[in-house]
């Protein structure tokens, strides 16, 4: 049997003060410098050889790139209102490389989840270790690039542990179950195993609650500063508190 830990990102493996302090702040104060020699709006190249930031804007709908100031405007918003719209997502991944590749972004993954990364990847075993986020895959591989070691306060690249990515253009929304059983068949098509197990580790609620719909195992995470959870919800997503108490 193979055994697939599939993880998500914000509130589970890293704190959600990160995302929301760091990274969308980083992105939206560098977007001037990196649009500024843009064109509003943005067009295709004849030759379709769309290169650099321009490729970006084109996946957003016309009216919002219509100007720079239309633009900025509107993702502001996004951000404000916590609207994980794929386009920006995309947008905001290749803006943070600059951060990460000047060193001015390290990710302060928990102590635990290092540590649970490191000792699930046994793939001699049949054991990995994947990644779900909405966030886009070229912004999870590029977070995992630069985790801050919690020893030497280094960057160290965890890539190596990890055997998959998703996100919500490639397995579709995370509160729904059909995305959790895209994942399922795509794993098993990478693993070649029918025979796989998957147990899928979120702060979120309604997450969890697809996952299981999907057929996969699915646990809570509570970490501090994520969103308070009634009793009942935390009785029926059977939290956990770290990954050291996972095997």
């Amino acid at each position: 049997m193979v055994f697939i830990h599939l993880l998500d990102i914000e509130g589970t493996v890293c704190p959600i003060s990160f995302v929301k302090d760091v990274l969308y702040p980083y992105a939206l104060n560098s977007l001037t410098t990196h649009l500024s020699q843009s064109d509003f709006p943005p067009q295709a190249s004849e030759s379709n050889d769309i290169t650099g930031v321009n490729s970006y804007l084109l996946a957003f709908e016309d009216q919002y790139t219509q100007s720079l100031s239309t633009f900025i405007g509107y993702v502001h918003d996004l951000t404000q209102r916590d609207i994980k719209l794929p386009a920006w997502k995309a947008l905001q991944g290749y803006l943070w490389r600059f951060g990460y590749a000047s060193g001015e972004i390290q990710v302060p993954l928990f102590d635990d989840a290092v540590r649970a990364i490191k000792r699930w990847d046994k793939r001699d075993q049949g054991h990995y270790v994947a990644i779900y986020s909405s966030g886009s895959i070229a912004a999870q591989k590029l977070l995992f690039k630069y985790v801050q070691d919690p020893e030497t306060g280094s960057s160290m690249d965890l890539n190596d542990s990890l055997c998959a990515y998703f996100d919500t253009t490639t397995a579709g929304f995370k509160h729904k179950p059909e995305s959790y059983a895209f994942i399922l068949n795509d794993l098993k098509k990478q693993l070649g195993s029918e025979d796989i197990r998957v147990l899928f580790l979120s702060d979120n609620v309604k997450e969890v609650r697809a996952a299981r719909e999907s057929g996969m195992l699915a646990r809570g995470v509570d970490r501090p500063g994520n969103h308070a959870l009634t009793e009942e919800e935390s009785i029926e997503m059977d939290l956990i508190i770290s990954f050291d108490d996972l095997e």
